[in-house]
């Protein structure tokens, strides 16, 4: 009992009464995707939600089984066109609204300057407009040289063999739509041929259309900085950091491509709290709010990614466990940080359920809180776990290693029988994949994860990381 009690001081640190009555508020969503435990903490917020979403979802139908989540349904064409504010502002301006949000950076400055018609809390759409646009994002790191952007690949060919100024690539280099997601079509070139195809690639991806016109990305050359990835989620009111946490982004294929021959960064595998040590944390803190805070933004959740360069740490495989270890090749050398990007919303749906856990601050509730401008509920739930409360966390992404359709079923099934121990580690899953459906190849231009699997450990890293790479081979479909 002494030890119940002490886990209920240390994990309830929050003030559970407000002065005032707190009161029922109605919110829309723009584009909902199946995150159903985000729902219920909406729900469980005094929210009615309204949802705006393609014919067809999930929460349109009033007998759908999770129809008890959403006040209401509104088909809406969600095509990025000129017109999209617009469509969600007819909508919009009768529901009588408190607030409107999206987590879904594709739509994140329409929503802003929705949000801007109907009167109701945003930050700026044009911080939005930034964020959103690597390039632009980049351009606000002055000091940084060696970007370049292209509208397609036959510009890039043209420029690579202009006669008087032809481009000259220090390779290797990352290609990137400027307009992207969950790294897809990120990958490294190491040589001209590798550059083509990675821009022809990235830049072939149907976003929506203009009349009957393709909109298609731009694409953004960069060099490629190495040394250890990181996530930096920052909770912020009036310019003011009331939590943030680092977690250590571990190395993707291609940051191994000497090993593997891939070129692709999609993500591996987040490990919370980062390993990191506590200097080069700080200068990560401090360069990343001052990016945040130069594109416009003072008050919301906002996810960051970046790299350590010259960082005192690197990964090294040790009796089949790869993790941060001191790194002797930068022994003398200044660390710095490389801003990769800002995305002003909450991180993935697994991540945000992996940092609950570790830290017991739910950035998902605080978006939504902010998009009300809720200040006391806001502050309130940005308080984390004491200090004395130690988890580690990690969230797996298990990426198909080639397509075709599924053959056999929930590996969880087979693990829960075949090592209980094990399964009980696993603290939130999903297979993004049925049995008889067609898996996408890893290299396709529209792909998608195998499954996500949220790991955790109350004893340490190591034991994690013992956990994860046991978990991973365990999670082996067969796909013909």
């Amino acid at each position: 009992m002494d030890a119940l009690e002490d886990q209920f001081r240390y994990r309830l640190a929050i003030k559970f009464l407000l002065p005032d009555l707190i009161p029922r508020q109605r919110i829309a969503l723009v584009h909902c995707p199946y995150e159903i435990l985000t729902y219920e903490a909406i729900r469980c917020l005094g929210f009615d939600l309204v949802v705006l979403d393609r014919p067809g979802h999930f929460l349109e139908s009033p007998k759908s089984p999770f129809a008890y989540l959403r006040e209401s349904f509104y088909a809406i064409d969600l095509n990025v066109d000129d017109g999209l504010s617009q469509r969600i502002v007819e909508i919009a301006k009768d529901l009588n609204l408190d607030g409107i949000f999206t987590r879904y950076d594709f739509y994140s400055t329409h929503v802003s300057r929705a949000a801007e018609l109907l009167g109701l809390p945003t930050s700026p759409h044009s911080a939005y407009s930034i964020a959103t646009n690597k390039y632009a994002t980049r351009m606000l790191e002055a000091k940084e040289n060696g970007i370049i952007c292209v509208n397609n690949g036959d510009e890039l060919e043209k420029r690579l063999r202009d006669p008087k100024e032809p481009l000259r690539i220090q390779y290797p280099v990352v290609v990137k739509p400027c307009t992207g997601w969950s790294s897809l079509n990120v990958v490294k070139a190491r040589d001209e041929e590798e550059l083509v195809a990675a821009v022809r690639k990235a830049h072939s991806r149907i976003l929506g259309h203009e009349g009957d016109t393709p909109i298609q990305s731009r694409v953004l050359i960069e060099p490629y900085i190495d040394g250890p990835e990181v996530d930096v989620n920052f909770v912020l009111w009036e310019g003011e950091i009331l939590f943030s946490d680092i977690s250590d982004d571990f190395p993707s294929l291609g940051d191994m491509d000497d090993k593997t021959g891939s070129t692709d960064f999609q993500e591996t595998t987040f490990v919370y709290p980062s390993k990191l040590p506590t200097l080069e944390k700080d200068m990560l803190y401090k360069r990343l709010k001052d990016c945040v805070a130069r594109m416009g933004f003072q008050t919301g959740i906002v996810h960051c990614e970046a790299r350590m360069k010259n960082s005192a740490m690197d990964y090294f495989e040790r009796d089949g466990i790869t993790d941060l270890d001191t790194n002797s090749k930068t022994e003398g050398l200044d660390p710095s940080v490389f801003m990769i990007e800002v995305n002003p919303r909450p991180p993935g749906y697994f991540a945000v359920h992996g940092i609950t856990w570790t830290y017991g601050v739910d950035y998902y509730a605080l978006h939504v809180l902010r998009c009300v401008m809720d200040e006391h509920r806001f502050k309130a739930l940005a308080v984390p776990f004491s200090s004395e409360v130690k988890h580690s966390i990690a969230v797996l992404n298990l990426m198909p290693e080639k397509g075709g359709i599924l053959k056999s079923p929930d590996p969880a099934v087979r693990l829960c029988k075949n090592k209980p121990a094990l399964r009980n580690s696993i603290s939130l899953y999903r297979n993004y994949f049925k049995p008889g459906e067609y898996v996408t190849p890893p290299d396709a231009v529209e792909t998608s994860l195998l499954a996500v699997v949220v790991i955790e450990s109350k004893v340490g890293r190591q034991d994690l990381l013992r956990k994860v790479e046991e978990i991973r081979e365990e999670w082996v479909p067969v796909i013909d």
